[in-house]
């Protein structure tokens, strides 16, 4: 999937040993205009990392992608070649069974940046350091407030984060699937149920918003909503860089992967604290670093 930040993926199928990857550079900017996604720009990002992991001597042969995915391998080599883009549905599949991995170029069109860094190790800007450590900082003052009891006694995550929406799911769609069973019904029917709880929702959205937002007809964002069709790979992202990381939730769960957040922040509390006091003193040294610096 593009994408579902703060998750951990248990998928199904084993994967082969781990190689780094670096994000792919290519001519189109990452963090695209929603319109500017388009059919040609997916194929040739997709088909770029597909090229590095699929084939003789990479981590991936055409005949173990086909025979986990059903993705004939004729199919599968057209997708390395740039020459043909999947549906969601066969992209999902492909995800399941290869890992976020495969979808690194297609996120960073989004904007989302993987976490892998190009400076050398050695390298120390202390103004970039300082300007972390206070984002950091601000950061973690914040989940030490949203940590503080309500007028009910319970600690509830920010309505607005993706991760307090998967409690609103369906049950059936909170189950994972293997990849042979990830079809256009099951992406168009989790997709419909997900642009209804979103329109229904706080945001204040609607069809037509959406509509001018991604330069995808009314008339398709209303099929969309009624889960009568299923948007291809483009217009899937397009969505998606509009209405952000909410809008996959279905998908996430349907991968088989599951927010951090209600597994673990009854056990982070004494992480946070600690990392909070940490980061502070950090910034005292940067300012003692200053001082001496000044004289």
């Amino acid at each position: 999937m593009s994408s579902f930040a703060d998750t951990v993926h248990t998928a199904p199928v084993a994967w082969p040993p781990p190689k780094r990857l670096k994000p792919r550079t290519g001519t189109a900017p990452d963090g695209m205009p929603a319109r500017a996604i388009t059919p040609a720009e997916v194929t040739d990002r997709l088909s770029s990392r597909l090229r590095d992991l699929v084939g003789p001597g990479r981590r991936w042969s055409y005949a173990e992608i086909s025979a986990h995915t059903l993705i004939d391998v004729r199919t599968l080599k057209a997708y390395v070649r740039g020459t043909a883009c999947p549906n969601l549905a066969k992209y999902k599949r492909l995800v399941v069974v290869m890992g976020p991995e495969v979808a690194i170029d297609l996120n960073r069109m989004l904007g989302w940046e993987p976490r892998i860094g190009n400076d050398p190790p050695e390298a120390l800007d202390l103004g970039a350091l300082e300007a972390a450590l206070l984002r950091a900082e601000q950061a973690l003052a914040g989940l030490d407030r949203a940590r503080q009891p309500g007028p009910s006694g319970l600690i509830k995550p920010n309505s607005h984060t993706a991760t307090a929406r998967v409690a609103d799911t369906r049950p059936e769609f909170a189950r994972a699937l293997p990849a042979q069973a990830i079809t256009p019904a099951a992406i168009a029917a989790r997709l419909s149920y997900r642009l209804r709880r979103m329109l229904d929702g706080e945001g204040n959205r609607s069809i037509g918003g959406i509509a001018e937002a991604t330069g995808i007809s009314r008339g398709v964002i209303e099929a969309y909503v009624a889960g009568t069709a299923c948007p291809n790979l483009a217009r899937y992202f397009r969505l998606e860089r509009v209405l952000g990381q909410e809008l996959g939730i279905e998908f996430a769960l349907m991968l088989g992967w599951r927010p951090r957040y209600q597994a673990s922040r009854n056990v982070a509390a004494p992480l946070i604290e600690a990392l909070h006091g940490s980061v502070r003193a950090c910034l005292d040294t940067l300012e003692r670093i200053k001082g001496t610096d000044g004289r």
